[in-house]
């Protein structure tokens, strides 16, 4: 107990952390991503070596469970982690089927060939959904996927240690617009690559990264009779030097970034240095954004012990600020301070962590909606986000899980957090060996969330693919309960499942003579159709060699 109260004490900043969804749909077709609280509008994201220009417009549950699975957030200068390398040849497959309400139609399809030096896996994933008010179906009528995605990945070593990863994606979203069932459209196009290549010469060893993303969305909205279009072309390329002296590492790295889109064309540039010694890592160089010369910093430190690990995280960086489609003359930054610590402990069958970050931006550029005019406006404010959270995992019994997450968010901006003030997640996984023990095994999983305390006033655009602050809207947003139940019955190598999104929703009836109740539906912002139970049915077949 007093190893547990130390590190409660020790406990102030998270470093890491998780990244989640808040869906528009059971489909994960429309949402937003955040990160540990935090909204991603102004960070990079990559899934690989795939880049994809902030996040802002960027949903990577919508492409695919292979982007979904590799997702990272750019924060600073760094390369994407290079994926596992092969150990074994082997030829493998998947095929993930799924059929559910609400016309939902989705395939997965994977095939992976590798040998002790190189892989080739190949992805094709398409979503079709329509809606439960049918506000996602395509105006022409065609029966075209909400959502298709394409993408190829090779990765190479060899025995000198020499990696090479390229991989090359190619994203189609188009629907209906989310909020409307009045016939908008809604059309994104992104095109992505990347290659990243690490090889030692002699002592030193060298990094390269180059990146490349186009993107094209295009809504039409018959309510404001207005078509909105915005076009970018993304590069990014990143080189790193890791040089060793005595027993601690020196690196130096340097980033190009340009960002390009109709009648502009801006370009930004990062350049750093430092050393990791035993458990500490010190980074220092500047930013060059707008013509502008801004430092940056950061210190890191990480101690494993036999029970766990503390990991300590402070830094100070500027971050170019993406407002083409408002202000296509200005190139603006804003200027962050992350201090994150996260602490945790393994007793017997118990995983206890404590997290605990602050985010801080100066200078923070908002969009806010003018009273009284359907325009918005950016207003320059200082801004901060705390996130608390602690969690908890047991092994009650063999084969049989519960954990319980909370997180509570203190902010001053309301586009800076994901709008949501508590979080309650609550996970028990287990495997029901008593059924049909000698013909298959058959396992579950139930979770629970509560959506607490949340902000009406942060809003999405999805017109014009913005977040923004309307602060006259004065109603508040329910707090709801998402549930979920999957059952996966696996024999051999078939998985067979059983999903139920909202199952309040499903079992209201029972408590509740006039049917089911409405507060069930779960209402993640104002304007946007509330989600009743969704159930799907799904099947994936893993075939080897």
């Amino acid at each position: 107990m007093i190893l547990i109260s130390t590190i409660f004490l020790l406990t102030s900043f998270l470093v890491g952390g998780s990244l989640e969804n808040i869906p528009y749909d059971w489909t994960n077709q429309y949402g937003r991503a955040t990160w540990n609280g935090s909204a991603l509008d102004n960070f990079d994201i990559t899934s690989g070596p795939l880049i994809f220009d902030r996040a802002i417009g960027i949903y990577p549950y919508r492409l695919g469970s292979l982007v979904e699975a590799r997702t990272v957030i750019l924060s600073g200068s760094a390369l994407p982690d290079f994926s596992a390398p092969p150990d074994t040849g082997v030829i493998t497959s998947k095929f993930f089927y799924q059929k559910g309400d609400y016309n939902l139609d989705q395939l997965d399809v994977e095939f992976k060939s590798s040998d002790q030096h190189s892989y080739l896996e190949l992805n094709g994933f398409k979503r079709s959904y329509s809606g439960h008010l049918g506000q996602y179906q395509h105006p022409s009528g065609l029966t075209v996927p909400a959502q298709q995605s394409y993408r190829i990945d090779y990765r190479s070593r060899n025995s000198t240690e020499r990696d090479l990863e390229f991989s090359l994606g190619h994203f189609i979203s188009e629907s209906g617009l989310l909020d409307s069932n009045s016939l908008g459209y809604y059309q994104e196009k992104i095109t992505s690559s990347g290659l990243q290549y690490r090889k030692p010469f002699g002592p030193i060893r060298g990094e390269f990264y180059l990146g490349e993303m186009q993107q094209r969305r295009r809504s039409i909205s018959p309510v404001r009779d207005t078509t909105f279009t915005q076009e970018i072309i993304r590069n990014r390329v990143f080189g790193k030097l890791d040089i060793p002296v005595s027993e601690n590492n020196v690196f130096i790295t340097a980033e190009a970034n340009q960002q390009a889109a109709p009648e502009i064309r801006r370009s930004w540039y990062d350049f750093a240095g430092g050393f990791a010694v035993g458990k500490f890592k010190l980074m220092g160089g500047m930013s060059i954004i707008g013509g502008s010369t801004k430092p940056k910093f950061s210190l890191g430190f990480n101690h494993p012990t036999k029970s766990g690990q503390i990991e300590l995280f402070i830094a100070h960086y500027n971050e170019r600020i993406e407002i083409a489609f408002l202000d296509q003359t200005t190139d603006k930054s804003v200027q962050w301070f992350n201090a994150a610590l996260n602490a945790s402990i393994i007793l017997k069958n118990i995983n206890f962590s404590v997290n605990n970050h602050l985010y801080q931006a100066g200078n923070y550029h908002e969009f806010v909606l003018d009273p009284g005019a359907e325009t918005f406006s950016i207003i320059s404010q200082a801004g901060y986000l705390w996130n608390s959270q602690f969690g908890f995992t047991a092994n009650l019994m063999d084969d049989l899980f519960f954990s319980v997450n909370y997180a509570h968010n203190e902010y001053n901006l309301v586009t800076l957090s994901n709008g949501i003030r508590d979080h309650l997640k609550i996970d028990l996984d287990g495997k029901l060996d008593f059924i049909l023990r000698d013909r298959l095994d058959l396992f579950f999983s139930l979770g629970i969330q509560g959506w607490l305390n949340r902000e009406s006033s942060l809003r999405y655009d999805q017109f014009q693919n913005i977040r923004y602050n309307n602060y006259l809207i004065e109603e508040k947003l329910n707090n709801v309960w998402p549930v979920s139940l999957e059952l996966r019955a696996v024999v051999s190598s078939v998985t067979i499942y059983y999903k139920v999104n909202n199952l309040l929703y499903e079992l209201a009836p029972l408590f509740n003579n006039s049917g089911s109740d409405q507060s069930y539906q779960i209402t993640n912002e104002l304007s946007f159709p509330s989600q009743p139970s969704q159930i799907n049915f799904g099947v994936e077949w893993d075939f080897q060699n």
